[in-house]
């Protein structure tokens, strides 16, 4: 099973950029002493090395982040117009894969749960390659990454603006397997600064099994 995985970390964090971080990207705030952008990279890199046919696209406009994804081994994708809105990020990630030949699975995961295990992620990814779709869940909430088929391609080309992929994914439930994160902090992004310092607190005694510490 050929599955690309499509990191989308193009987004500067408007709702996380406020008086006290002017103009600043979410993704480079320090989390432990590496950047948030970082640490889901590696947690990735090390659950995606485990399956067979398993690519990895970061797609970002940030020169820092892109050059990360390419010493990395995955293939950055340069998205200056996805300041527009996700569906920019959503479609240069697909261009940039069917380019490389396409695969039977996209996997669209975001760049700030850093807390997301690696365990985790394996267990989803193994679901995504025997289910037609799937995403991670918590109690009944759906949460990213999400996994698409092949087929879904046109439904996922067409997303406007700051659509994101759930669009599609709410049309195909009945075909949805759900992937239930371990623990409630993975779902945390810190997408404000008062979230943040949320994320911050519980990462001080949190304990993943992952090695990226």
């Amino acid at each position: 099973m050929k599955i690309d995985v499509i990191l989308l970390a193009a987004g500067s964090g408007r709702r996380f950029s406020d008086e006290k971080h002017p103009g600043k990207n979410k993704l480079l705030h320090l989390l432990g002493g590496k950047p948030l952008y970082l640490r889901c990279f590696q947690n990735w890199a090390e659950a995606a090395g485990t399956s067979e046919g398993c690519r990895i696209f970061a797609v970002a406009r940030e020169q820092e982040i892109l050059d990360a994804a390419e010493d990395m081994g995955f293939f950055p994708v340069d998205s200056p117009e996805s300041a527009n809105g996700i569906s920019y990020s959503i479609h240069a990630g697909l261009h940039a894969s069917l380019e490389g030949g396409g695969a039977e699975r996209f996997v669209f995961a975001v760049a700030d749960q850093p807390l997301l295990q690696v365990s985790s992620l394996k267990r989803f990814l193994q679901k995504a390659a025997v289910s037609d779709y799937a995403c991670l869940a918590w109690e009944q909430e759906l949460y990213n990454p999400a996994s698409f088929p092949a087929s879904a391609l046109p439904e996922l080309m067409a997303l406007p603006g700051d659509q994101g992929g759930k669009r599609v994914l709410l049309g195909h439930l009945d075909q949805c397997a759900r992937v239930y994160a371990s623990r409630r902090e993975e779902i945390l992004d810190g997408d404000t600064a008062q979230e943040m310092k949320e994320l911050e607190r519980i990462y001080a005694v949190y304990q993943p099994d992952h090695t990226s510490v």
